[in-house]
């Protein structure tokens, strides 16, 4: 984590992802680079132009030219050079500039301009076409009615006769559309999409060109489409937001222009701005920033979603409610990096990671603040559909097994402890509940055992939960000090040691009592590096050696260091 008052009102954000640096434009027009591997911040330059007012609205990092391309809001282009420290303007759009993407191998350029008007160019800043959005075409591959009749003539279901002459009057655009444009390019730049606000129609409506910029397709009206897109980088939808006056949803739009999918954000209609929308560049995570309105200090909300057979879940929740993100990005190399500006001058990067835990059969499937279950033991119920569900008061951020006890960790700091019940129900499940004084199992001898690693002041601390047979909680908290700037990828336990994998690969061994953490050393007293980002831990015993089993991303198997 990076804090500095030069980060206090960040307009824009780019990633080097070569040399892990980040290149920031705050609102004075002053370029600053952050160093991620040694957390050190640098003001570059200030940008001075000759006009009254302006400020940044995009950046990005050319990887050739080793340069950054900054673009304001007055319509000049700026061009700063990391090698040198210097800029220079290499043009200049008279109508301003109010949106800019860049196609991934970085050839071209499009940028829309204050009225509405389309720019296409190369990345050596040469205008190659210029379109208007303003255009009553639908596009080249124009739909084709094949005379299945009106909405009128076509069968609507049981007890919905009345609907076909019945109009539905939803207001056309949201209340909180700021009539900006926004583009978003497919990950192959074959296409791009272009989301403008028709004021003919009081429509906001998506368009779909070809890497050319000619007019591919033009969407459907939908009552209350937002501003924001984002094209998911397996190329199959583009996420947009809709605002209906009973629901506020998560749209999907085909590249022919067709709604295709949703699902509903936990919100009631009207109380919720969304901020951001983004795809991780594995197009696992859907995230979505935005802000409760009803109240004025009400918390920024970033939330993580995932599809799972065509169900959307809400794997995590975070509440920032005395900061906000001012500027999000996606790593372009790690998928499951997040690198996150507050407007109180601090940046932070997230590190997900997929964790697939179950209790022989028994598997957990996290949905906002549920825990579905699912006993593949007596039947067959795959996800999103379930057994049975724990339900709690806030989110759950992570949950793991042990033996018969389950752990559920919540965003408010609240651990659950739960066991299994050894007694049938009637409707075939077992049953949890919760461990408490009166309800732990006398007869059982079994201990439970809960791990808990976070980062705080670049220190890990390793809390160690423990539940005896008297159901009495013990809380141990352990730091974890190295020579590398570790944060924790996977841990396991076995007996009194525990092992834990640093994202440098480095395997460390932490002695519960003794409380002395160290490297993991193999039969040769050498020290355990893995060369490839591992996941999945596991501790086993051979003769009188505790020894490591590792599976890495690329799915290779470590015994140690072999």
């Amino acid at each position: 984590m990076v804090s500095s008052d030069l980060l206090l009102a960040v307009k824009c954000m780019t990633i080097d992802t070569d040399l892990d640096v980040l290149y920031l434009v705050n609102a004075d027009n002053e370029v600053i680079s952050i160093d991620v591997n040694n957390s050190s911040l640098t003001k570059c330059c200030d940008i001075c132009l000759d006009v009254a007012s302006y400020e940044a609205i995009c950046c990005e990092f050319m990887s050739e030219e080793r340069s950054v391309f900054i673009a304001l809001t007055t319509g000049h282009i700026v061009v700063f050079n990391t090698m040198t420290n210097t800029y220079g303007t290499v043009g200049c759009l008279s109508d301003g500039i109010q949106a800019v993407a860049f196609s991934l191998d970085q050839e071209l350029i499009v940028l829309v301009t204050q009225n509405n008007s389309l720019v296409l160019m190369n990345k050596l800043f040469d205008v190659l076409t210029q379109k208007d959005l303003n255009t009553d075409e639908f596009g080249c591959h124009e739909l084709v009615s094949v005379n299945w009749g009106s909405k009128a003539t076509q069968f609507h279901g049981e007890g919905q006769r009345d609907s076909r002459t019945q109009q539905q009057t939803f207001k056309s655009y949201s209340d909180f559309d700021d009539k900006i444009s926004q583009i978003s390019w497919r990950s192959d730049g074959l296409y791009f999409v272009t989301s403008f606000f028709d004021h003919k129609t009081n429509y906001r409506k998506l368009q779909v060109w070809s890497r050319d910029a000619v007019l591919q397709y033009t969407s459907e009206c939908l009552d209350g489409l937002e501003a924001l897109i984002a094209w998911k980088p397996s190329g199959a939808l583009i996420a947009s937001s809709q605002l209906l006056p009973n629901k506020h949803m998560i749209v999907f739009v085909e590249k022919n222009g067709l709604k295709h999918g949703e699902f509903e954000l936990p919100f009631t209609p009207n109380s919720f701005k969304v901020q951001h929308i983004l795809w991780s560049n594995d197009s696992q995570i859907l995230l979505i920033i935005g802000s409760e309105t009803r109240e004025q200090l009400s918390p920024q909300i970033m939330m993580l979603w995932r599809q799972t057979n065509y169900k959307w879940d809400l794997k995590q929740r975070y509440e920032f409610k005395d900061n906000t993100i001012v500027a999000v990005n996606w790593d372009s190399i790690d998928a499951s990096l997040l690198h996150v500006i507050l407007n109180n001058g601090q940046y932070i990067r997230y590190r997900w990671k997929w964790s697939t835990d179950d209790l022989k059969g028994m598997v957990a499937l996290i949905d906002k603040n549920h825990l579905k279950l699912s006993d593949f033991e007596c039947s067959v119920i795959p996800p999103p559909f379930y057994s049975y569900s724990l339900d709690f008061k806030s989110q759950i951020l992570e949950t793991c097994f042990s033996k018969n006890k389950l752990a559920v960790v919540l965003i408010d700091g609240t651990i659950a402890l739960f066991e299994k019940s050894a007694k049938k129900e009637t409707n075939g499940w077992n049953d949890f509940f919760a461990i408490t004084l009166e309800n732990m199992t006398k007869e059982s001898e079994e201990v439970f055992n809960c791990f808990y690693a976070n980062k705080c002041e670049d220190i890990t601390k390793l809390t160690h939960l423990t539940v005896d047979e008297t159901g009495l909680l013990y809380v141990k908290v352990l730091d974890i000090t190295t020579d590398t700037d570790d944060h924790i990828i996977a841990m396991s336990c076995l007996k009194d040691t525990i092992g834990v994998i640093g994202s440098s690969g480095h395997l460390l061994k932490a002695n519960l009592k003794d409380k002395v953490v160290d490297y993991w050393t193999d039969r040769c007293d050498k020290k355990v590096v893995f060369p490839n980002r591992c996941s999945r831990l596991e501790l086993i015993q051979i003769e009188n050696r505790i020894v490591s089993i590792c599976l890495s991303e690329d799915h290779t198997l470590y015994l140690d260091n072999e």
